[in-house]
């Protein structure tokens, strides 16, 4: 799937009072997006209870198929522009990339194991769709020093880009993902794909969660 398709199945098959897009008409509405993390109020979570703070989103490489349909080419050329994009980031966010064919299997799983990097898809959903064809060709992480700021190449998006880091402090995580972003606009993100396709980011916070057991009941996670 490319963004040219993303287009052509607007324009006949998404409509304003589609469910899913909440009235949303992509042939006359834009998404809005707004990062100015100084507009966050507070953004500070009681470190009692949240272990940790994350922010991710996907981002997408305008003219190169979308993962379903990427060819290794185009996977290895992803890879390429992410990577040359990366080299240019400055203070806090300088960092290396890490590719996943030059790593060895130890190293890999303590990465996994820290939360850092991602597994070899091994569901019928995501490999059905392609998402281990070549594996591990043209995949890797980027991370600063500090590893609060990584990107994923090649995972289930083009990239996704996280920004997370122990504690609650979620307006300065906040901050390092809209800093990340903004520096690499210019090298043609996809931030604007219209619904169903459009980049959306989430954040979570891990919790600790007090476990209570009694003769009536039984509390679990």
């Amino acid at each position: 799937m490319e963004r040219e398709n993303q287009s052509l199945y607007l324009q006949t098959c998404w409509t304003p009072s589609s469910k899913r897009g909440n009235g949303y008409d992509p042939q006359t509405m834009k998404h809005p997006t707004d990062l100015d993390a100084s507009k966050i109020q507070s953004g500070q979570f009681d470190e009692r209870y949240v272990l940790s703070s994350r922010v991710r989103t996907g981002r997408s490489i305008r003219g190169l198929s979308l993962p379903p349909a990427c060819t290794r080419a185009e996977r290895r050329e992803v890879e390429r522009v992410v990577v040359d994009a990366l080299a240019g980031l400055k203070d806090d966010l300088v960092g290396k990339y890490y590719s996943l064919t030059q790593m060895t299997e130890k190293e890999q799983q303590q990465l996994i194991d820290d939360h850092f990097l991602f597994d070899k898809p091994v569901s019928p959903l995501l490999t059905c769709a392609g998402m281990a064809r070549d594996w591990p060709d043209a995949r890797g992480i980027w991370h600063n020093n500090e590893k609060t700021f990584l990107i994923w190449i090649n995972e289930e998006d083009h990239t996704r880009v996280i920004s997370m880091e122990k504690g609650g402090n979620m307006k300065r995580v906040f901050d390092r993902f809209c800093r990340g972003l903004k520096e690499n606009q210019p090298l043609s993100w996809d931030p604007d794909a219209p619904p169903p396709g459009e980049n959306q980011h989430n954040e979570c916070v891990p919790v600790w969660l007090t476990l209570a057991r009694t003769d009536e009941c039984t509390v679990r996670t």
